[in-house]
């Protein structure tokens, strides 16, 4: 397959609004944030956030911005009533598509021009074409991977919002599957609801972040 020239630049003119748009929201994070999305994950000890990795800090930050739940209005939603964006702008639509993203499970199938991953997502059995270079250039086909995804404002194809995860550890994928299938039963054809998305998150992430998976795989300069 060519590369669609169309769709990587639209691709990398989008990561990078939502790269810099990602940052503005972690700014958004409070010591209350960060320390209750930690202890979710079981990186808090002795009130102390503790990172046995370097990759941990993005998925926590990934975590705290779309998984965790408090009493406070989430960040996408703080971001919205401190900032008037011209309504089809970028990065107006950057930021609808972060606040539409689901936490997926899937298995990449597939990969096409350096750049395309053909994906089938565990939860609904739907296609998923991901538009992410590092996991079409490393992953091996049948590799199981958890991860927010967005779709890409004005295309059918996916991208990650920040950390996917590679779920390669024996263990990891035998205790991520009786948690898939206690799930499993409270998904309809759209997927799961946004709170059991989050707590679903929070049990994968812990499982993969005690396990070594998150340093088990690379991802090439974009």
């Amino acid at each position: 397959m060519k590369p669609d020239n169309a769709l990587l630049s639209h691709y990398k003119g989008h990561r990078q609004v939502c790269a810099s748009l990602n940052m503005e929201l972690v700014e958004l994070l409070d010591k209350s944030d960060l320390h209750g999305a930690a202890k979710d994950l079981g990186l808090l000890q002795r009130g102390a956030m503790v990172f046995e990795s370097k990759a941990a800090i993005p998925v926590l930050m990934d975590y705290a911005l779309h998984g965790f739940r408090s009493r406070k209005k989430p960040p996408l939603v703080r971001y919205r009533e401190q900032h008037l964006l011209a309504p089809q702008s970028e990065k107006a639509l950057v930021l609808d598509a972060l606040a539409d993203s689901r936490y997926s499970v899937f298995q990449v199938m597939g990969s096409e021009a350096g750049y395309l991953c053909q994906c089938k997502e565990v939860f609904t059995g739907q296609d998923l074409t991901l538009v992410d270079h590092g996991l079409a250039s490393t992953a091996a086909k049948g590799l199981l991977v958890a991860s927010w995804v967005m779709r890409i404002p004005g295309s059918d194809c996916f991208m990650t919002t920040g950390a996917p995860i590679p779920i390669t550890q024996p263990t990891s994928i035998v205790e991520i599957k009786k948690i898939v299938l206690k799930f499993l039963p409270l998904c309809d054809e759209c997927g799961l609801a946004p709170s059991r998305q989050a707590s679903l998150s929070r049990q994968i992430t812990r499982i993969l972040l005690r396990s070594g998976d998150l340093d088990r795989i690379t991802y090439p300069e974009e």
